[in-house]
């Protein structure tokens, strides 16, 4: 399999440290790389102001933390999550829980962002506020996986948008 960059670097996410890896088959998906690329989602996130500081704060720091704490013995998702997995008796730890949440942040940033341009083409003048647009991608992703007051926190950060 083969696996180009893009041909241009005219935006942060065709930066190389901001790719996924590139995966070959039966040999893992790299640690390293994955969480660089997730670095690169974080700083997009940093972008869209302060109500969105937890999100980017969180993101890939769990996982990060523990991938330092054997960079080679953790070299590839797969080996990280066994030995988070065995260190808690067959449960989720901190960073296979912390990747479950990366899924479910990416889910939200594309709704997010399909919506975003859903919207634009529709009606240029409606995206001035993103806020119907955040509330969708989050009424479509996250929302089903808070509890009652991660709900009720989402609100208040909302208002501040």
């Amino acid at each position: 399999m083969t696996c180009a960059a893009p041909a241009n670097n005219h935006t942060d996410f065709a930066k190389k440290e901001h790719l996924f890896p590139c995966l070959q088959e039966d040999s893992g998906i790299p640690t390293e790389p994955f969480l660089s690329a997730f670095q690169g989602l974080a700083d997009f996130v940093g972008f869209m102001g302060t109500a969105f500081a937890p999100v980017k704060s969180d993101i890939a720091g769990n996982v990060r933390t523990r991938w330092l704490k054997d960079r080679i013995g953790q070299d590839t998702l797969q080996k990280l999550i066994a030995s988070d997995l065995k260190d808690n008796g067959g449960k989720l730890g901190i960073a296979t829980e912390g990747l479950l949440w990366l899924k479910r942040g990416q889910e939200f940033m594309l709704l997010m962002l399909i919506f975003m341009v859903r919207d634009y083409r529709k009606d240029k003048a409606s995206t001035e506020s993103l806020v119907s647009v955040i509330n969708g991608a989050y009424e479509g992703s996250l929302k089903r996986h808070h509890g009652f007051i991660s709900k009720q926190v989402f609100k208040v950060r909302i208002l501040t948008f």
